[in-house]
């Protein structure tokens, strides 16, 4: 490969990168709006006993946290194509690799948090929130 289609590739890969990573970021912030209503929705549902609508409000969180998860992970996917094809247009131009990002940021490091792992935490905890919900709310009516 010459020299100038590395150079393309390269710029290309990055601008890829970055506007899936960019569209991962909004679609979180996104996700944390929604939640924040829903869980609103659900202190005012709890307080007022209005227990059929509690219960359908968790199940609509458990969902909402299930479909978002799936949808960072093809995020994620996408995130990782820009940054191999980046990391080989890197390689093609002949760059050294201790400088390539891609290959910095993968390497492990100790303590070190990912948004991977923050993001499925917030989806793991608003599913499980949702199920617990959804299960108190059928609960309270069995018992009403």
């Amino acid at each position: 490969m010459d020299k100038d289609t590395a150079r393309t590739g390269l710029e290309m890969s990055a601008k890829w990168f970055e506007y899936h990573a960019g569209q991962r970021q909004d679609m979180f912030k996104t996700f944390l709006i929604i939640t924040a209503g829903l869980c609103s929705i659900i202190g005012y549902l709890l307080q007022a006993k209005l227990l059929p609508l509690l219960a359908l409000s968790g199940l609509s969180l458990s969902t909402l946290a299930a479909l978002f998860w799936k949808i960072d992970d093809r995020s994620r996917h996408l995130v990782g194509i820009g940054e191999t094809a980046y990391q080989s247009f890197w390689s093609a131009l002949g760059l050294p690799n201790e400088f390539c990002p891609p290959l910095q940021s993968a390497k492990k490091q100790p303590r070190m948090l990912r948004f991977k792992t923050l993001y499925r935490a917030a989806y793991l905890v608003c599913f499980i929130t949702g199920v617990a919900t959804t299960i108190v709310g059928v609960v309270l009516l069995t018992k009403a």
